[in-house]
């Protein structure tokens, strides 16, 4: 497949995804920071953004990998433009045209259907971008996010045992996928 970059901004019913900016490393940190005990038990990064200069140099990186094509990061804008979460592209096989979707999102804007409207409409794009294959992996623990595949209409394809190495513990980690070519939802 060739390279053809997913579009800058998404809207949402709920907002707007857009691309990663430096002008929201501020809104950022603090979505991260006063969530950062509920959202560091299952993302690892989480321990790692311990300042703004940490979003500034995340974003940096972020920006860099999708001028190159690596990975394409969106932060979630509610409908009031407030940054929320996030949402990326990552995994990308462009030979293989699959990718793998990650997200995140504040506690105060769980339940409200914001991260399957965002999966939704960026697997939409991918699927007319040429993509063929499109997985969400997570914590088989993490309930919640593991509902956003089943809602989604992603087929549950299995556990990778043990293929995470964190704190000091071996974990598990479930796998979605959907084809371009499954029914639609």
């Amino acid at each position: 497949m060739e390279k053809v970059f997913p579009p800058a901004k998404i809207s949402l019913f709920h907002g707007q995804l857009k691309r990663r900016s430096m002008n929201d490393v501020y809104t950022a940190f603090e979505c991260i920071d006063s969530d950062r005990e509920r959202l560091r038990v299952f993302l690892p990064w989480v321990d790692a953004n311990k300042s703004v200069d940490d979003q500034v140099w995340y974003v940096g990186e972020c920006l860099k990998d999708w001028d190159a094509g690596k990975l394409f990061d969106y932060g979630i804008f509610s409908s009031e433009s407030e940054f929320i979460g996030a949402i990326g592209i990552h995994n990308i096989s462009w030979p293989n045209d699959c990718c793998e979707l990650g997200y995140w999102i504040h506690r105060k804007y769980e339940g409200q259907g914001i991260i399957s409207s965002a999966v939704l409409a960026l697997e939409k794009v991918l699927f007319e971008l040429g993509f063929n294959r499109i997985e969400i992996r997570c914590d088989p623990n993490n309930k919640k996010s593991a509902g956003v595949p089943h809602r989604n209409g992603y087929i549950f394809e299995g556990i990778l045992r043990k293929n995470m190495y964190r704190e000091g513990v071996y974990r598990d980690t479930s796998v979605y996928a959907k084809l371009k070519t499954d029914p639609k939802h």
